[in-house]
């Protein structure tokens, strides 16, 4: 596995243990891209996967007033999956 501190092998049951908590921060991260994307960019925002997406999604969706606002809270949730990655393969695979 690729890390920061180099590369890391992992055996199968530290990958499952691994993969089993990134897939939250993940599965956050899609929401929140799906979300400024069919939301603030215009050449996707009207195509058949995002008028389903807010379809199923805008009932529960918080107002963001400010765009920049949005972007700026996609790079920290992407910068934080980072730091949760490189944590969590130091934790489970360097032993």
């Amino acid at each position: 596995m690729p890390s920061k501190n180099g590369t890391v092998w992992c055996s199968g049951e530290q990958l499952k243990n691994l993969y089993t908590e990134v897939e939250k921060s993940e599965k956050e991260y899609a929401y929140n891209k799906m979300d400024f994307d069919c939301h603030y960019r215009r050449e996707v925002a009207e195509t058949k996967e995002c008028q389903d997406w807010r379809r199923d999604n805008d009932q529960k969706r918080q107002t963001i007033s400010n765009i920049d606002s949005n972007m700026i809270m996609l790079e920290r949730t992407m910068a934080i999956q980072t730091r949760v990655y490189d944590s969590l393969v130091e934790k489970y695979c360097t032993k």
